[in-house]
């Protein structure tokens, strides 16, 4: 049987090529810019700052011109949380950096990390493109109706728990 899925799947190229494609819940493309997020960048709750490892931008996207390179960046200015570190930091960078591309395939494997704020940001820094793409994604993705809320903020917990 597991012969046959091979031959039958694996070994026509359009459709192996799909399989491949798709792991960890990440476009093979996405994913490095993920993992770069994991691997060079440290989160200070203390200054509310992310510190960038030299390798970072040459990792998270390395054939593209960046905007802003630096060392480090204020989480709220990145439309993040501040006290904590944010799942959504790859994307933010992206869309700060202004990269088109690699923002819509991220909100394509990732829709989970599509909040308001990415609207606001995008605004914010004139990436009217990336903003436009997000404006009409609300069709389809509720959440960016929504601003971005942890369930483990004090706050909300205890919102949740009356």
């Amino acid at each position: 049987m597991a012969a046959t899925f091979r031959r039958a799947v694996l070994d026509q190229p359009g459709i192996a090529s799909m399989v491949f494609e798709f792991h960890f819940g990440l476009y093979e493309d996405v994913r490095v810019a993920f993992l770069a997020c994991d691997d060079f960048v440290e989160f200070n709750a203390e200054y509310e700052r992310y510190f960038f490892d030299v390798s970072f931008t040459k990792t998270f996207a390395p054939d593209v011109v960046w905007a802003r390179k630096g060392s480090e960046l204020h989480a709220p200015y990145y439309c993040l949380l501040p006290k904590q570190r944010d799942d959504r930091l790859p994307l933010h960078v992206a869309i700060y950096q202004g990269f088109v591309e690699l923002t819509k395939r991220m909100l394509r494997c990732r829709p989970d990390l599509a909040t308001k704020d990415a609207i606001v940001l995008a605004m914010q820094k004139s990436r009217l493109e990336i903003a436009a793409f997000l404006l009409d994604e609300r069709a389809t993705m509720p959440a960016l109706y929504r601003y971005y809320v942890p369930l483990s903020l004090p706050n909300v917990q205890g919102i949740l728990d009356k």
